[in-house]
């Protein structure tokens, strides 16, 4: 199957003969047939027989996730929902894991129908240059020897967080309640352009 049709990759066993039998890797989402298919190779009827013994998966904090005895059916229906979602969802979905540190897998499979809760924004900034852009957005000259030492890294990190974001492997991230990312407005307690939300300290 080509990659972009799989969404996770479960090598199973048959739980009650660990030290003998085959071990198969079941890609999914599947359909009906195939987990019957699978079933039949392992000579079980019961899909709650199979041990997962590794996880491969396009979005690489869900294999963290899931535990050996998890729900294939369950896991089969998430990656469903995930097939749906268009290269710039699953970017954004993958995203708003980091960004909630997501550790529960109901939360992860919930988080599919929730992704319009949240503002991203694919352009990969540092802290470091955020914080760069917000000083100079200001007015400032940060070629000035003052700012020789200055920690931009900590300002940027720190303004990032004022305006309720959070930067992660893939981009920014927001609550949809707070700052949105893609358009460029000025506020009332700083001056945003560009995403850029600043302030003086």
């Amino acid at each position: 199957r080509q990659a972009d049709s799989v969404m996770l990759s479960l090598h199973l066993k048959n739980d009650k003969c660990m030290e003998k039998g085959p071990q198969i890797w079941l890609d999914l989402p599947c359909e009906e047939a195939e987990m019957e298919k699978t079933l039949q190779m392992f000579n079980t009827e019961n899909m709650d027989n199979l041990r997962i013994l590794d996880v491969q998966s396009a979005i690489p904090r869900l294999s963290s996730l899931i535990d050996t005895r998890e729900n294939i059916e369950k896991l089969n229906e998430l990656a469903k929902s995930l097939i749906k979602l268009s290269p710039e969802q699953l970017v954004k979905y993958k995203a708003v894991l980091e960004f909630l540190d997501c550790e529960d897998l109901q939360e992860a499979i919930d988080l599919v129908e929730q992704l319009d809760g949240y503002t991203f924004s694919s352009e990969h900034v540092s802290y470091g240059d955020y914080g760069r852009e917000c000083l100079e957005n200001l007015g400032v000259d940060c070629s000035d020897p003052a700012f020789e030492r200055f920690d931009f890294y900590q300002y940027g990190m720190a303004q990032y967080e004022t305006a309720g974001m959070k930067l992660t492997s893939y981009g920014a991230v927001s609550m949809e309640q707070g700052l949105d990312l893609s358009e460029n407005e000025v506020q009332e307690d700083g001056l945003q352009m560009g995403g850029c939300a600043c302030q003086t300290m």
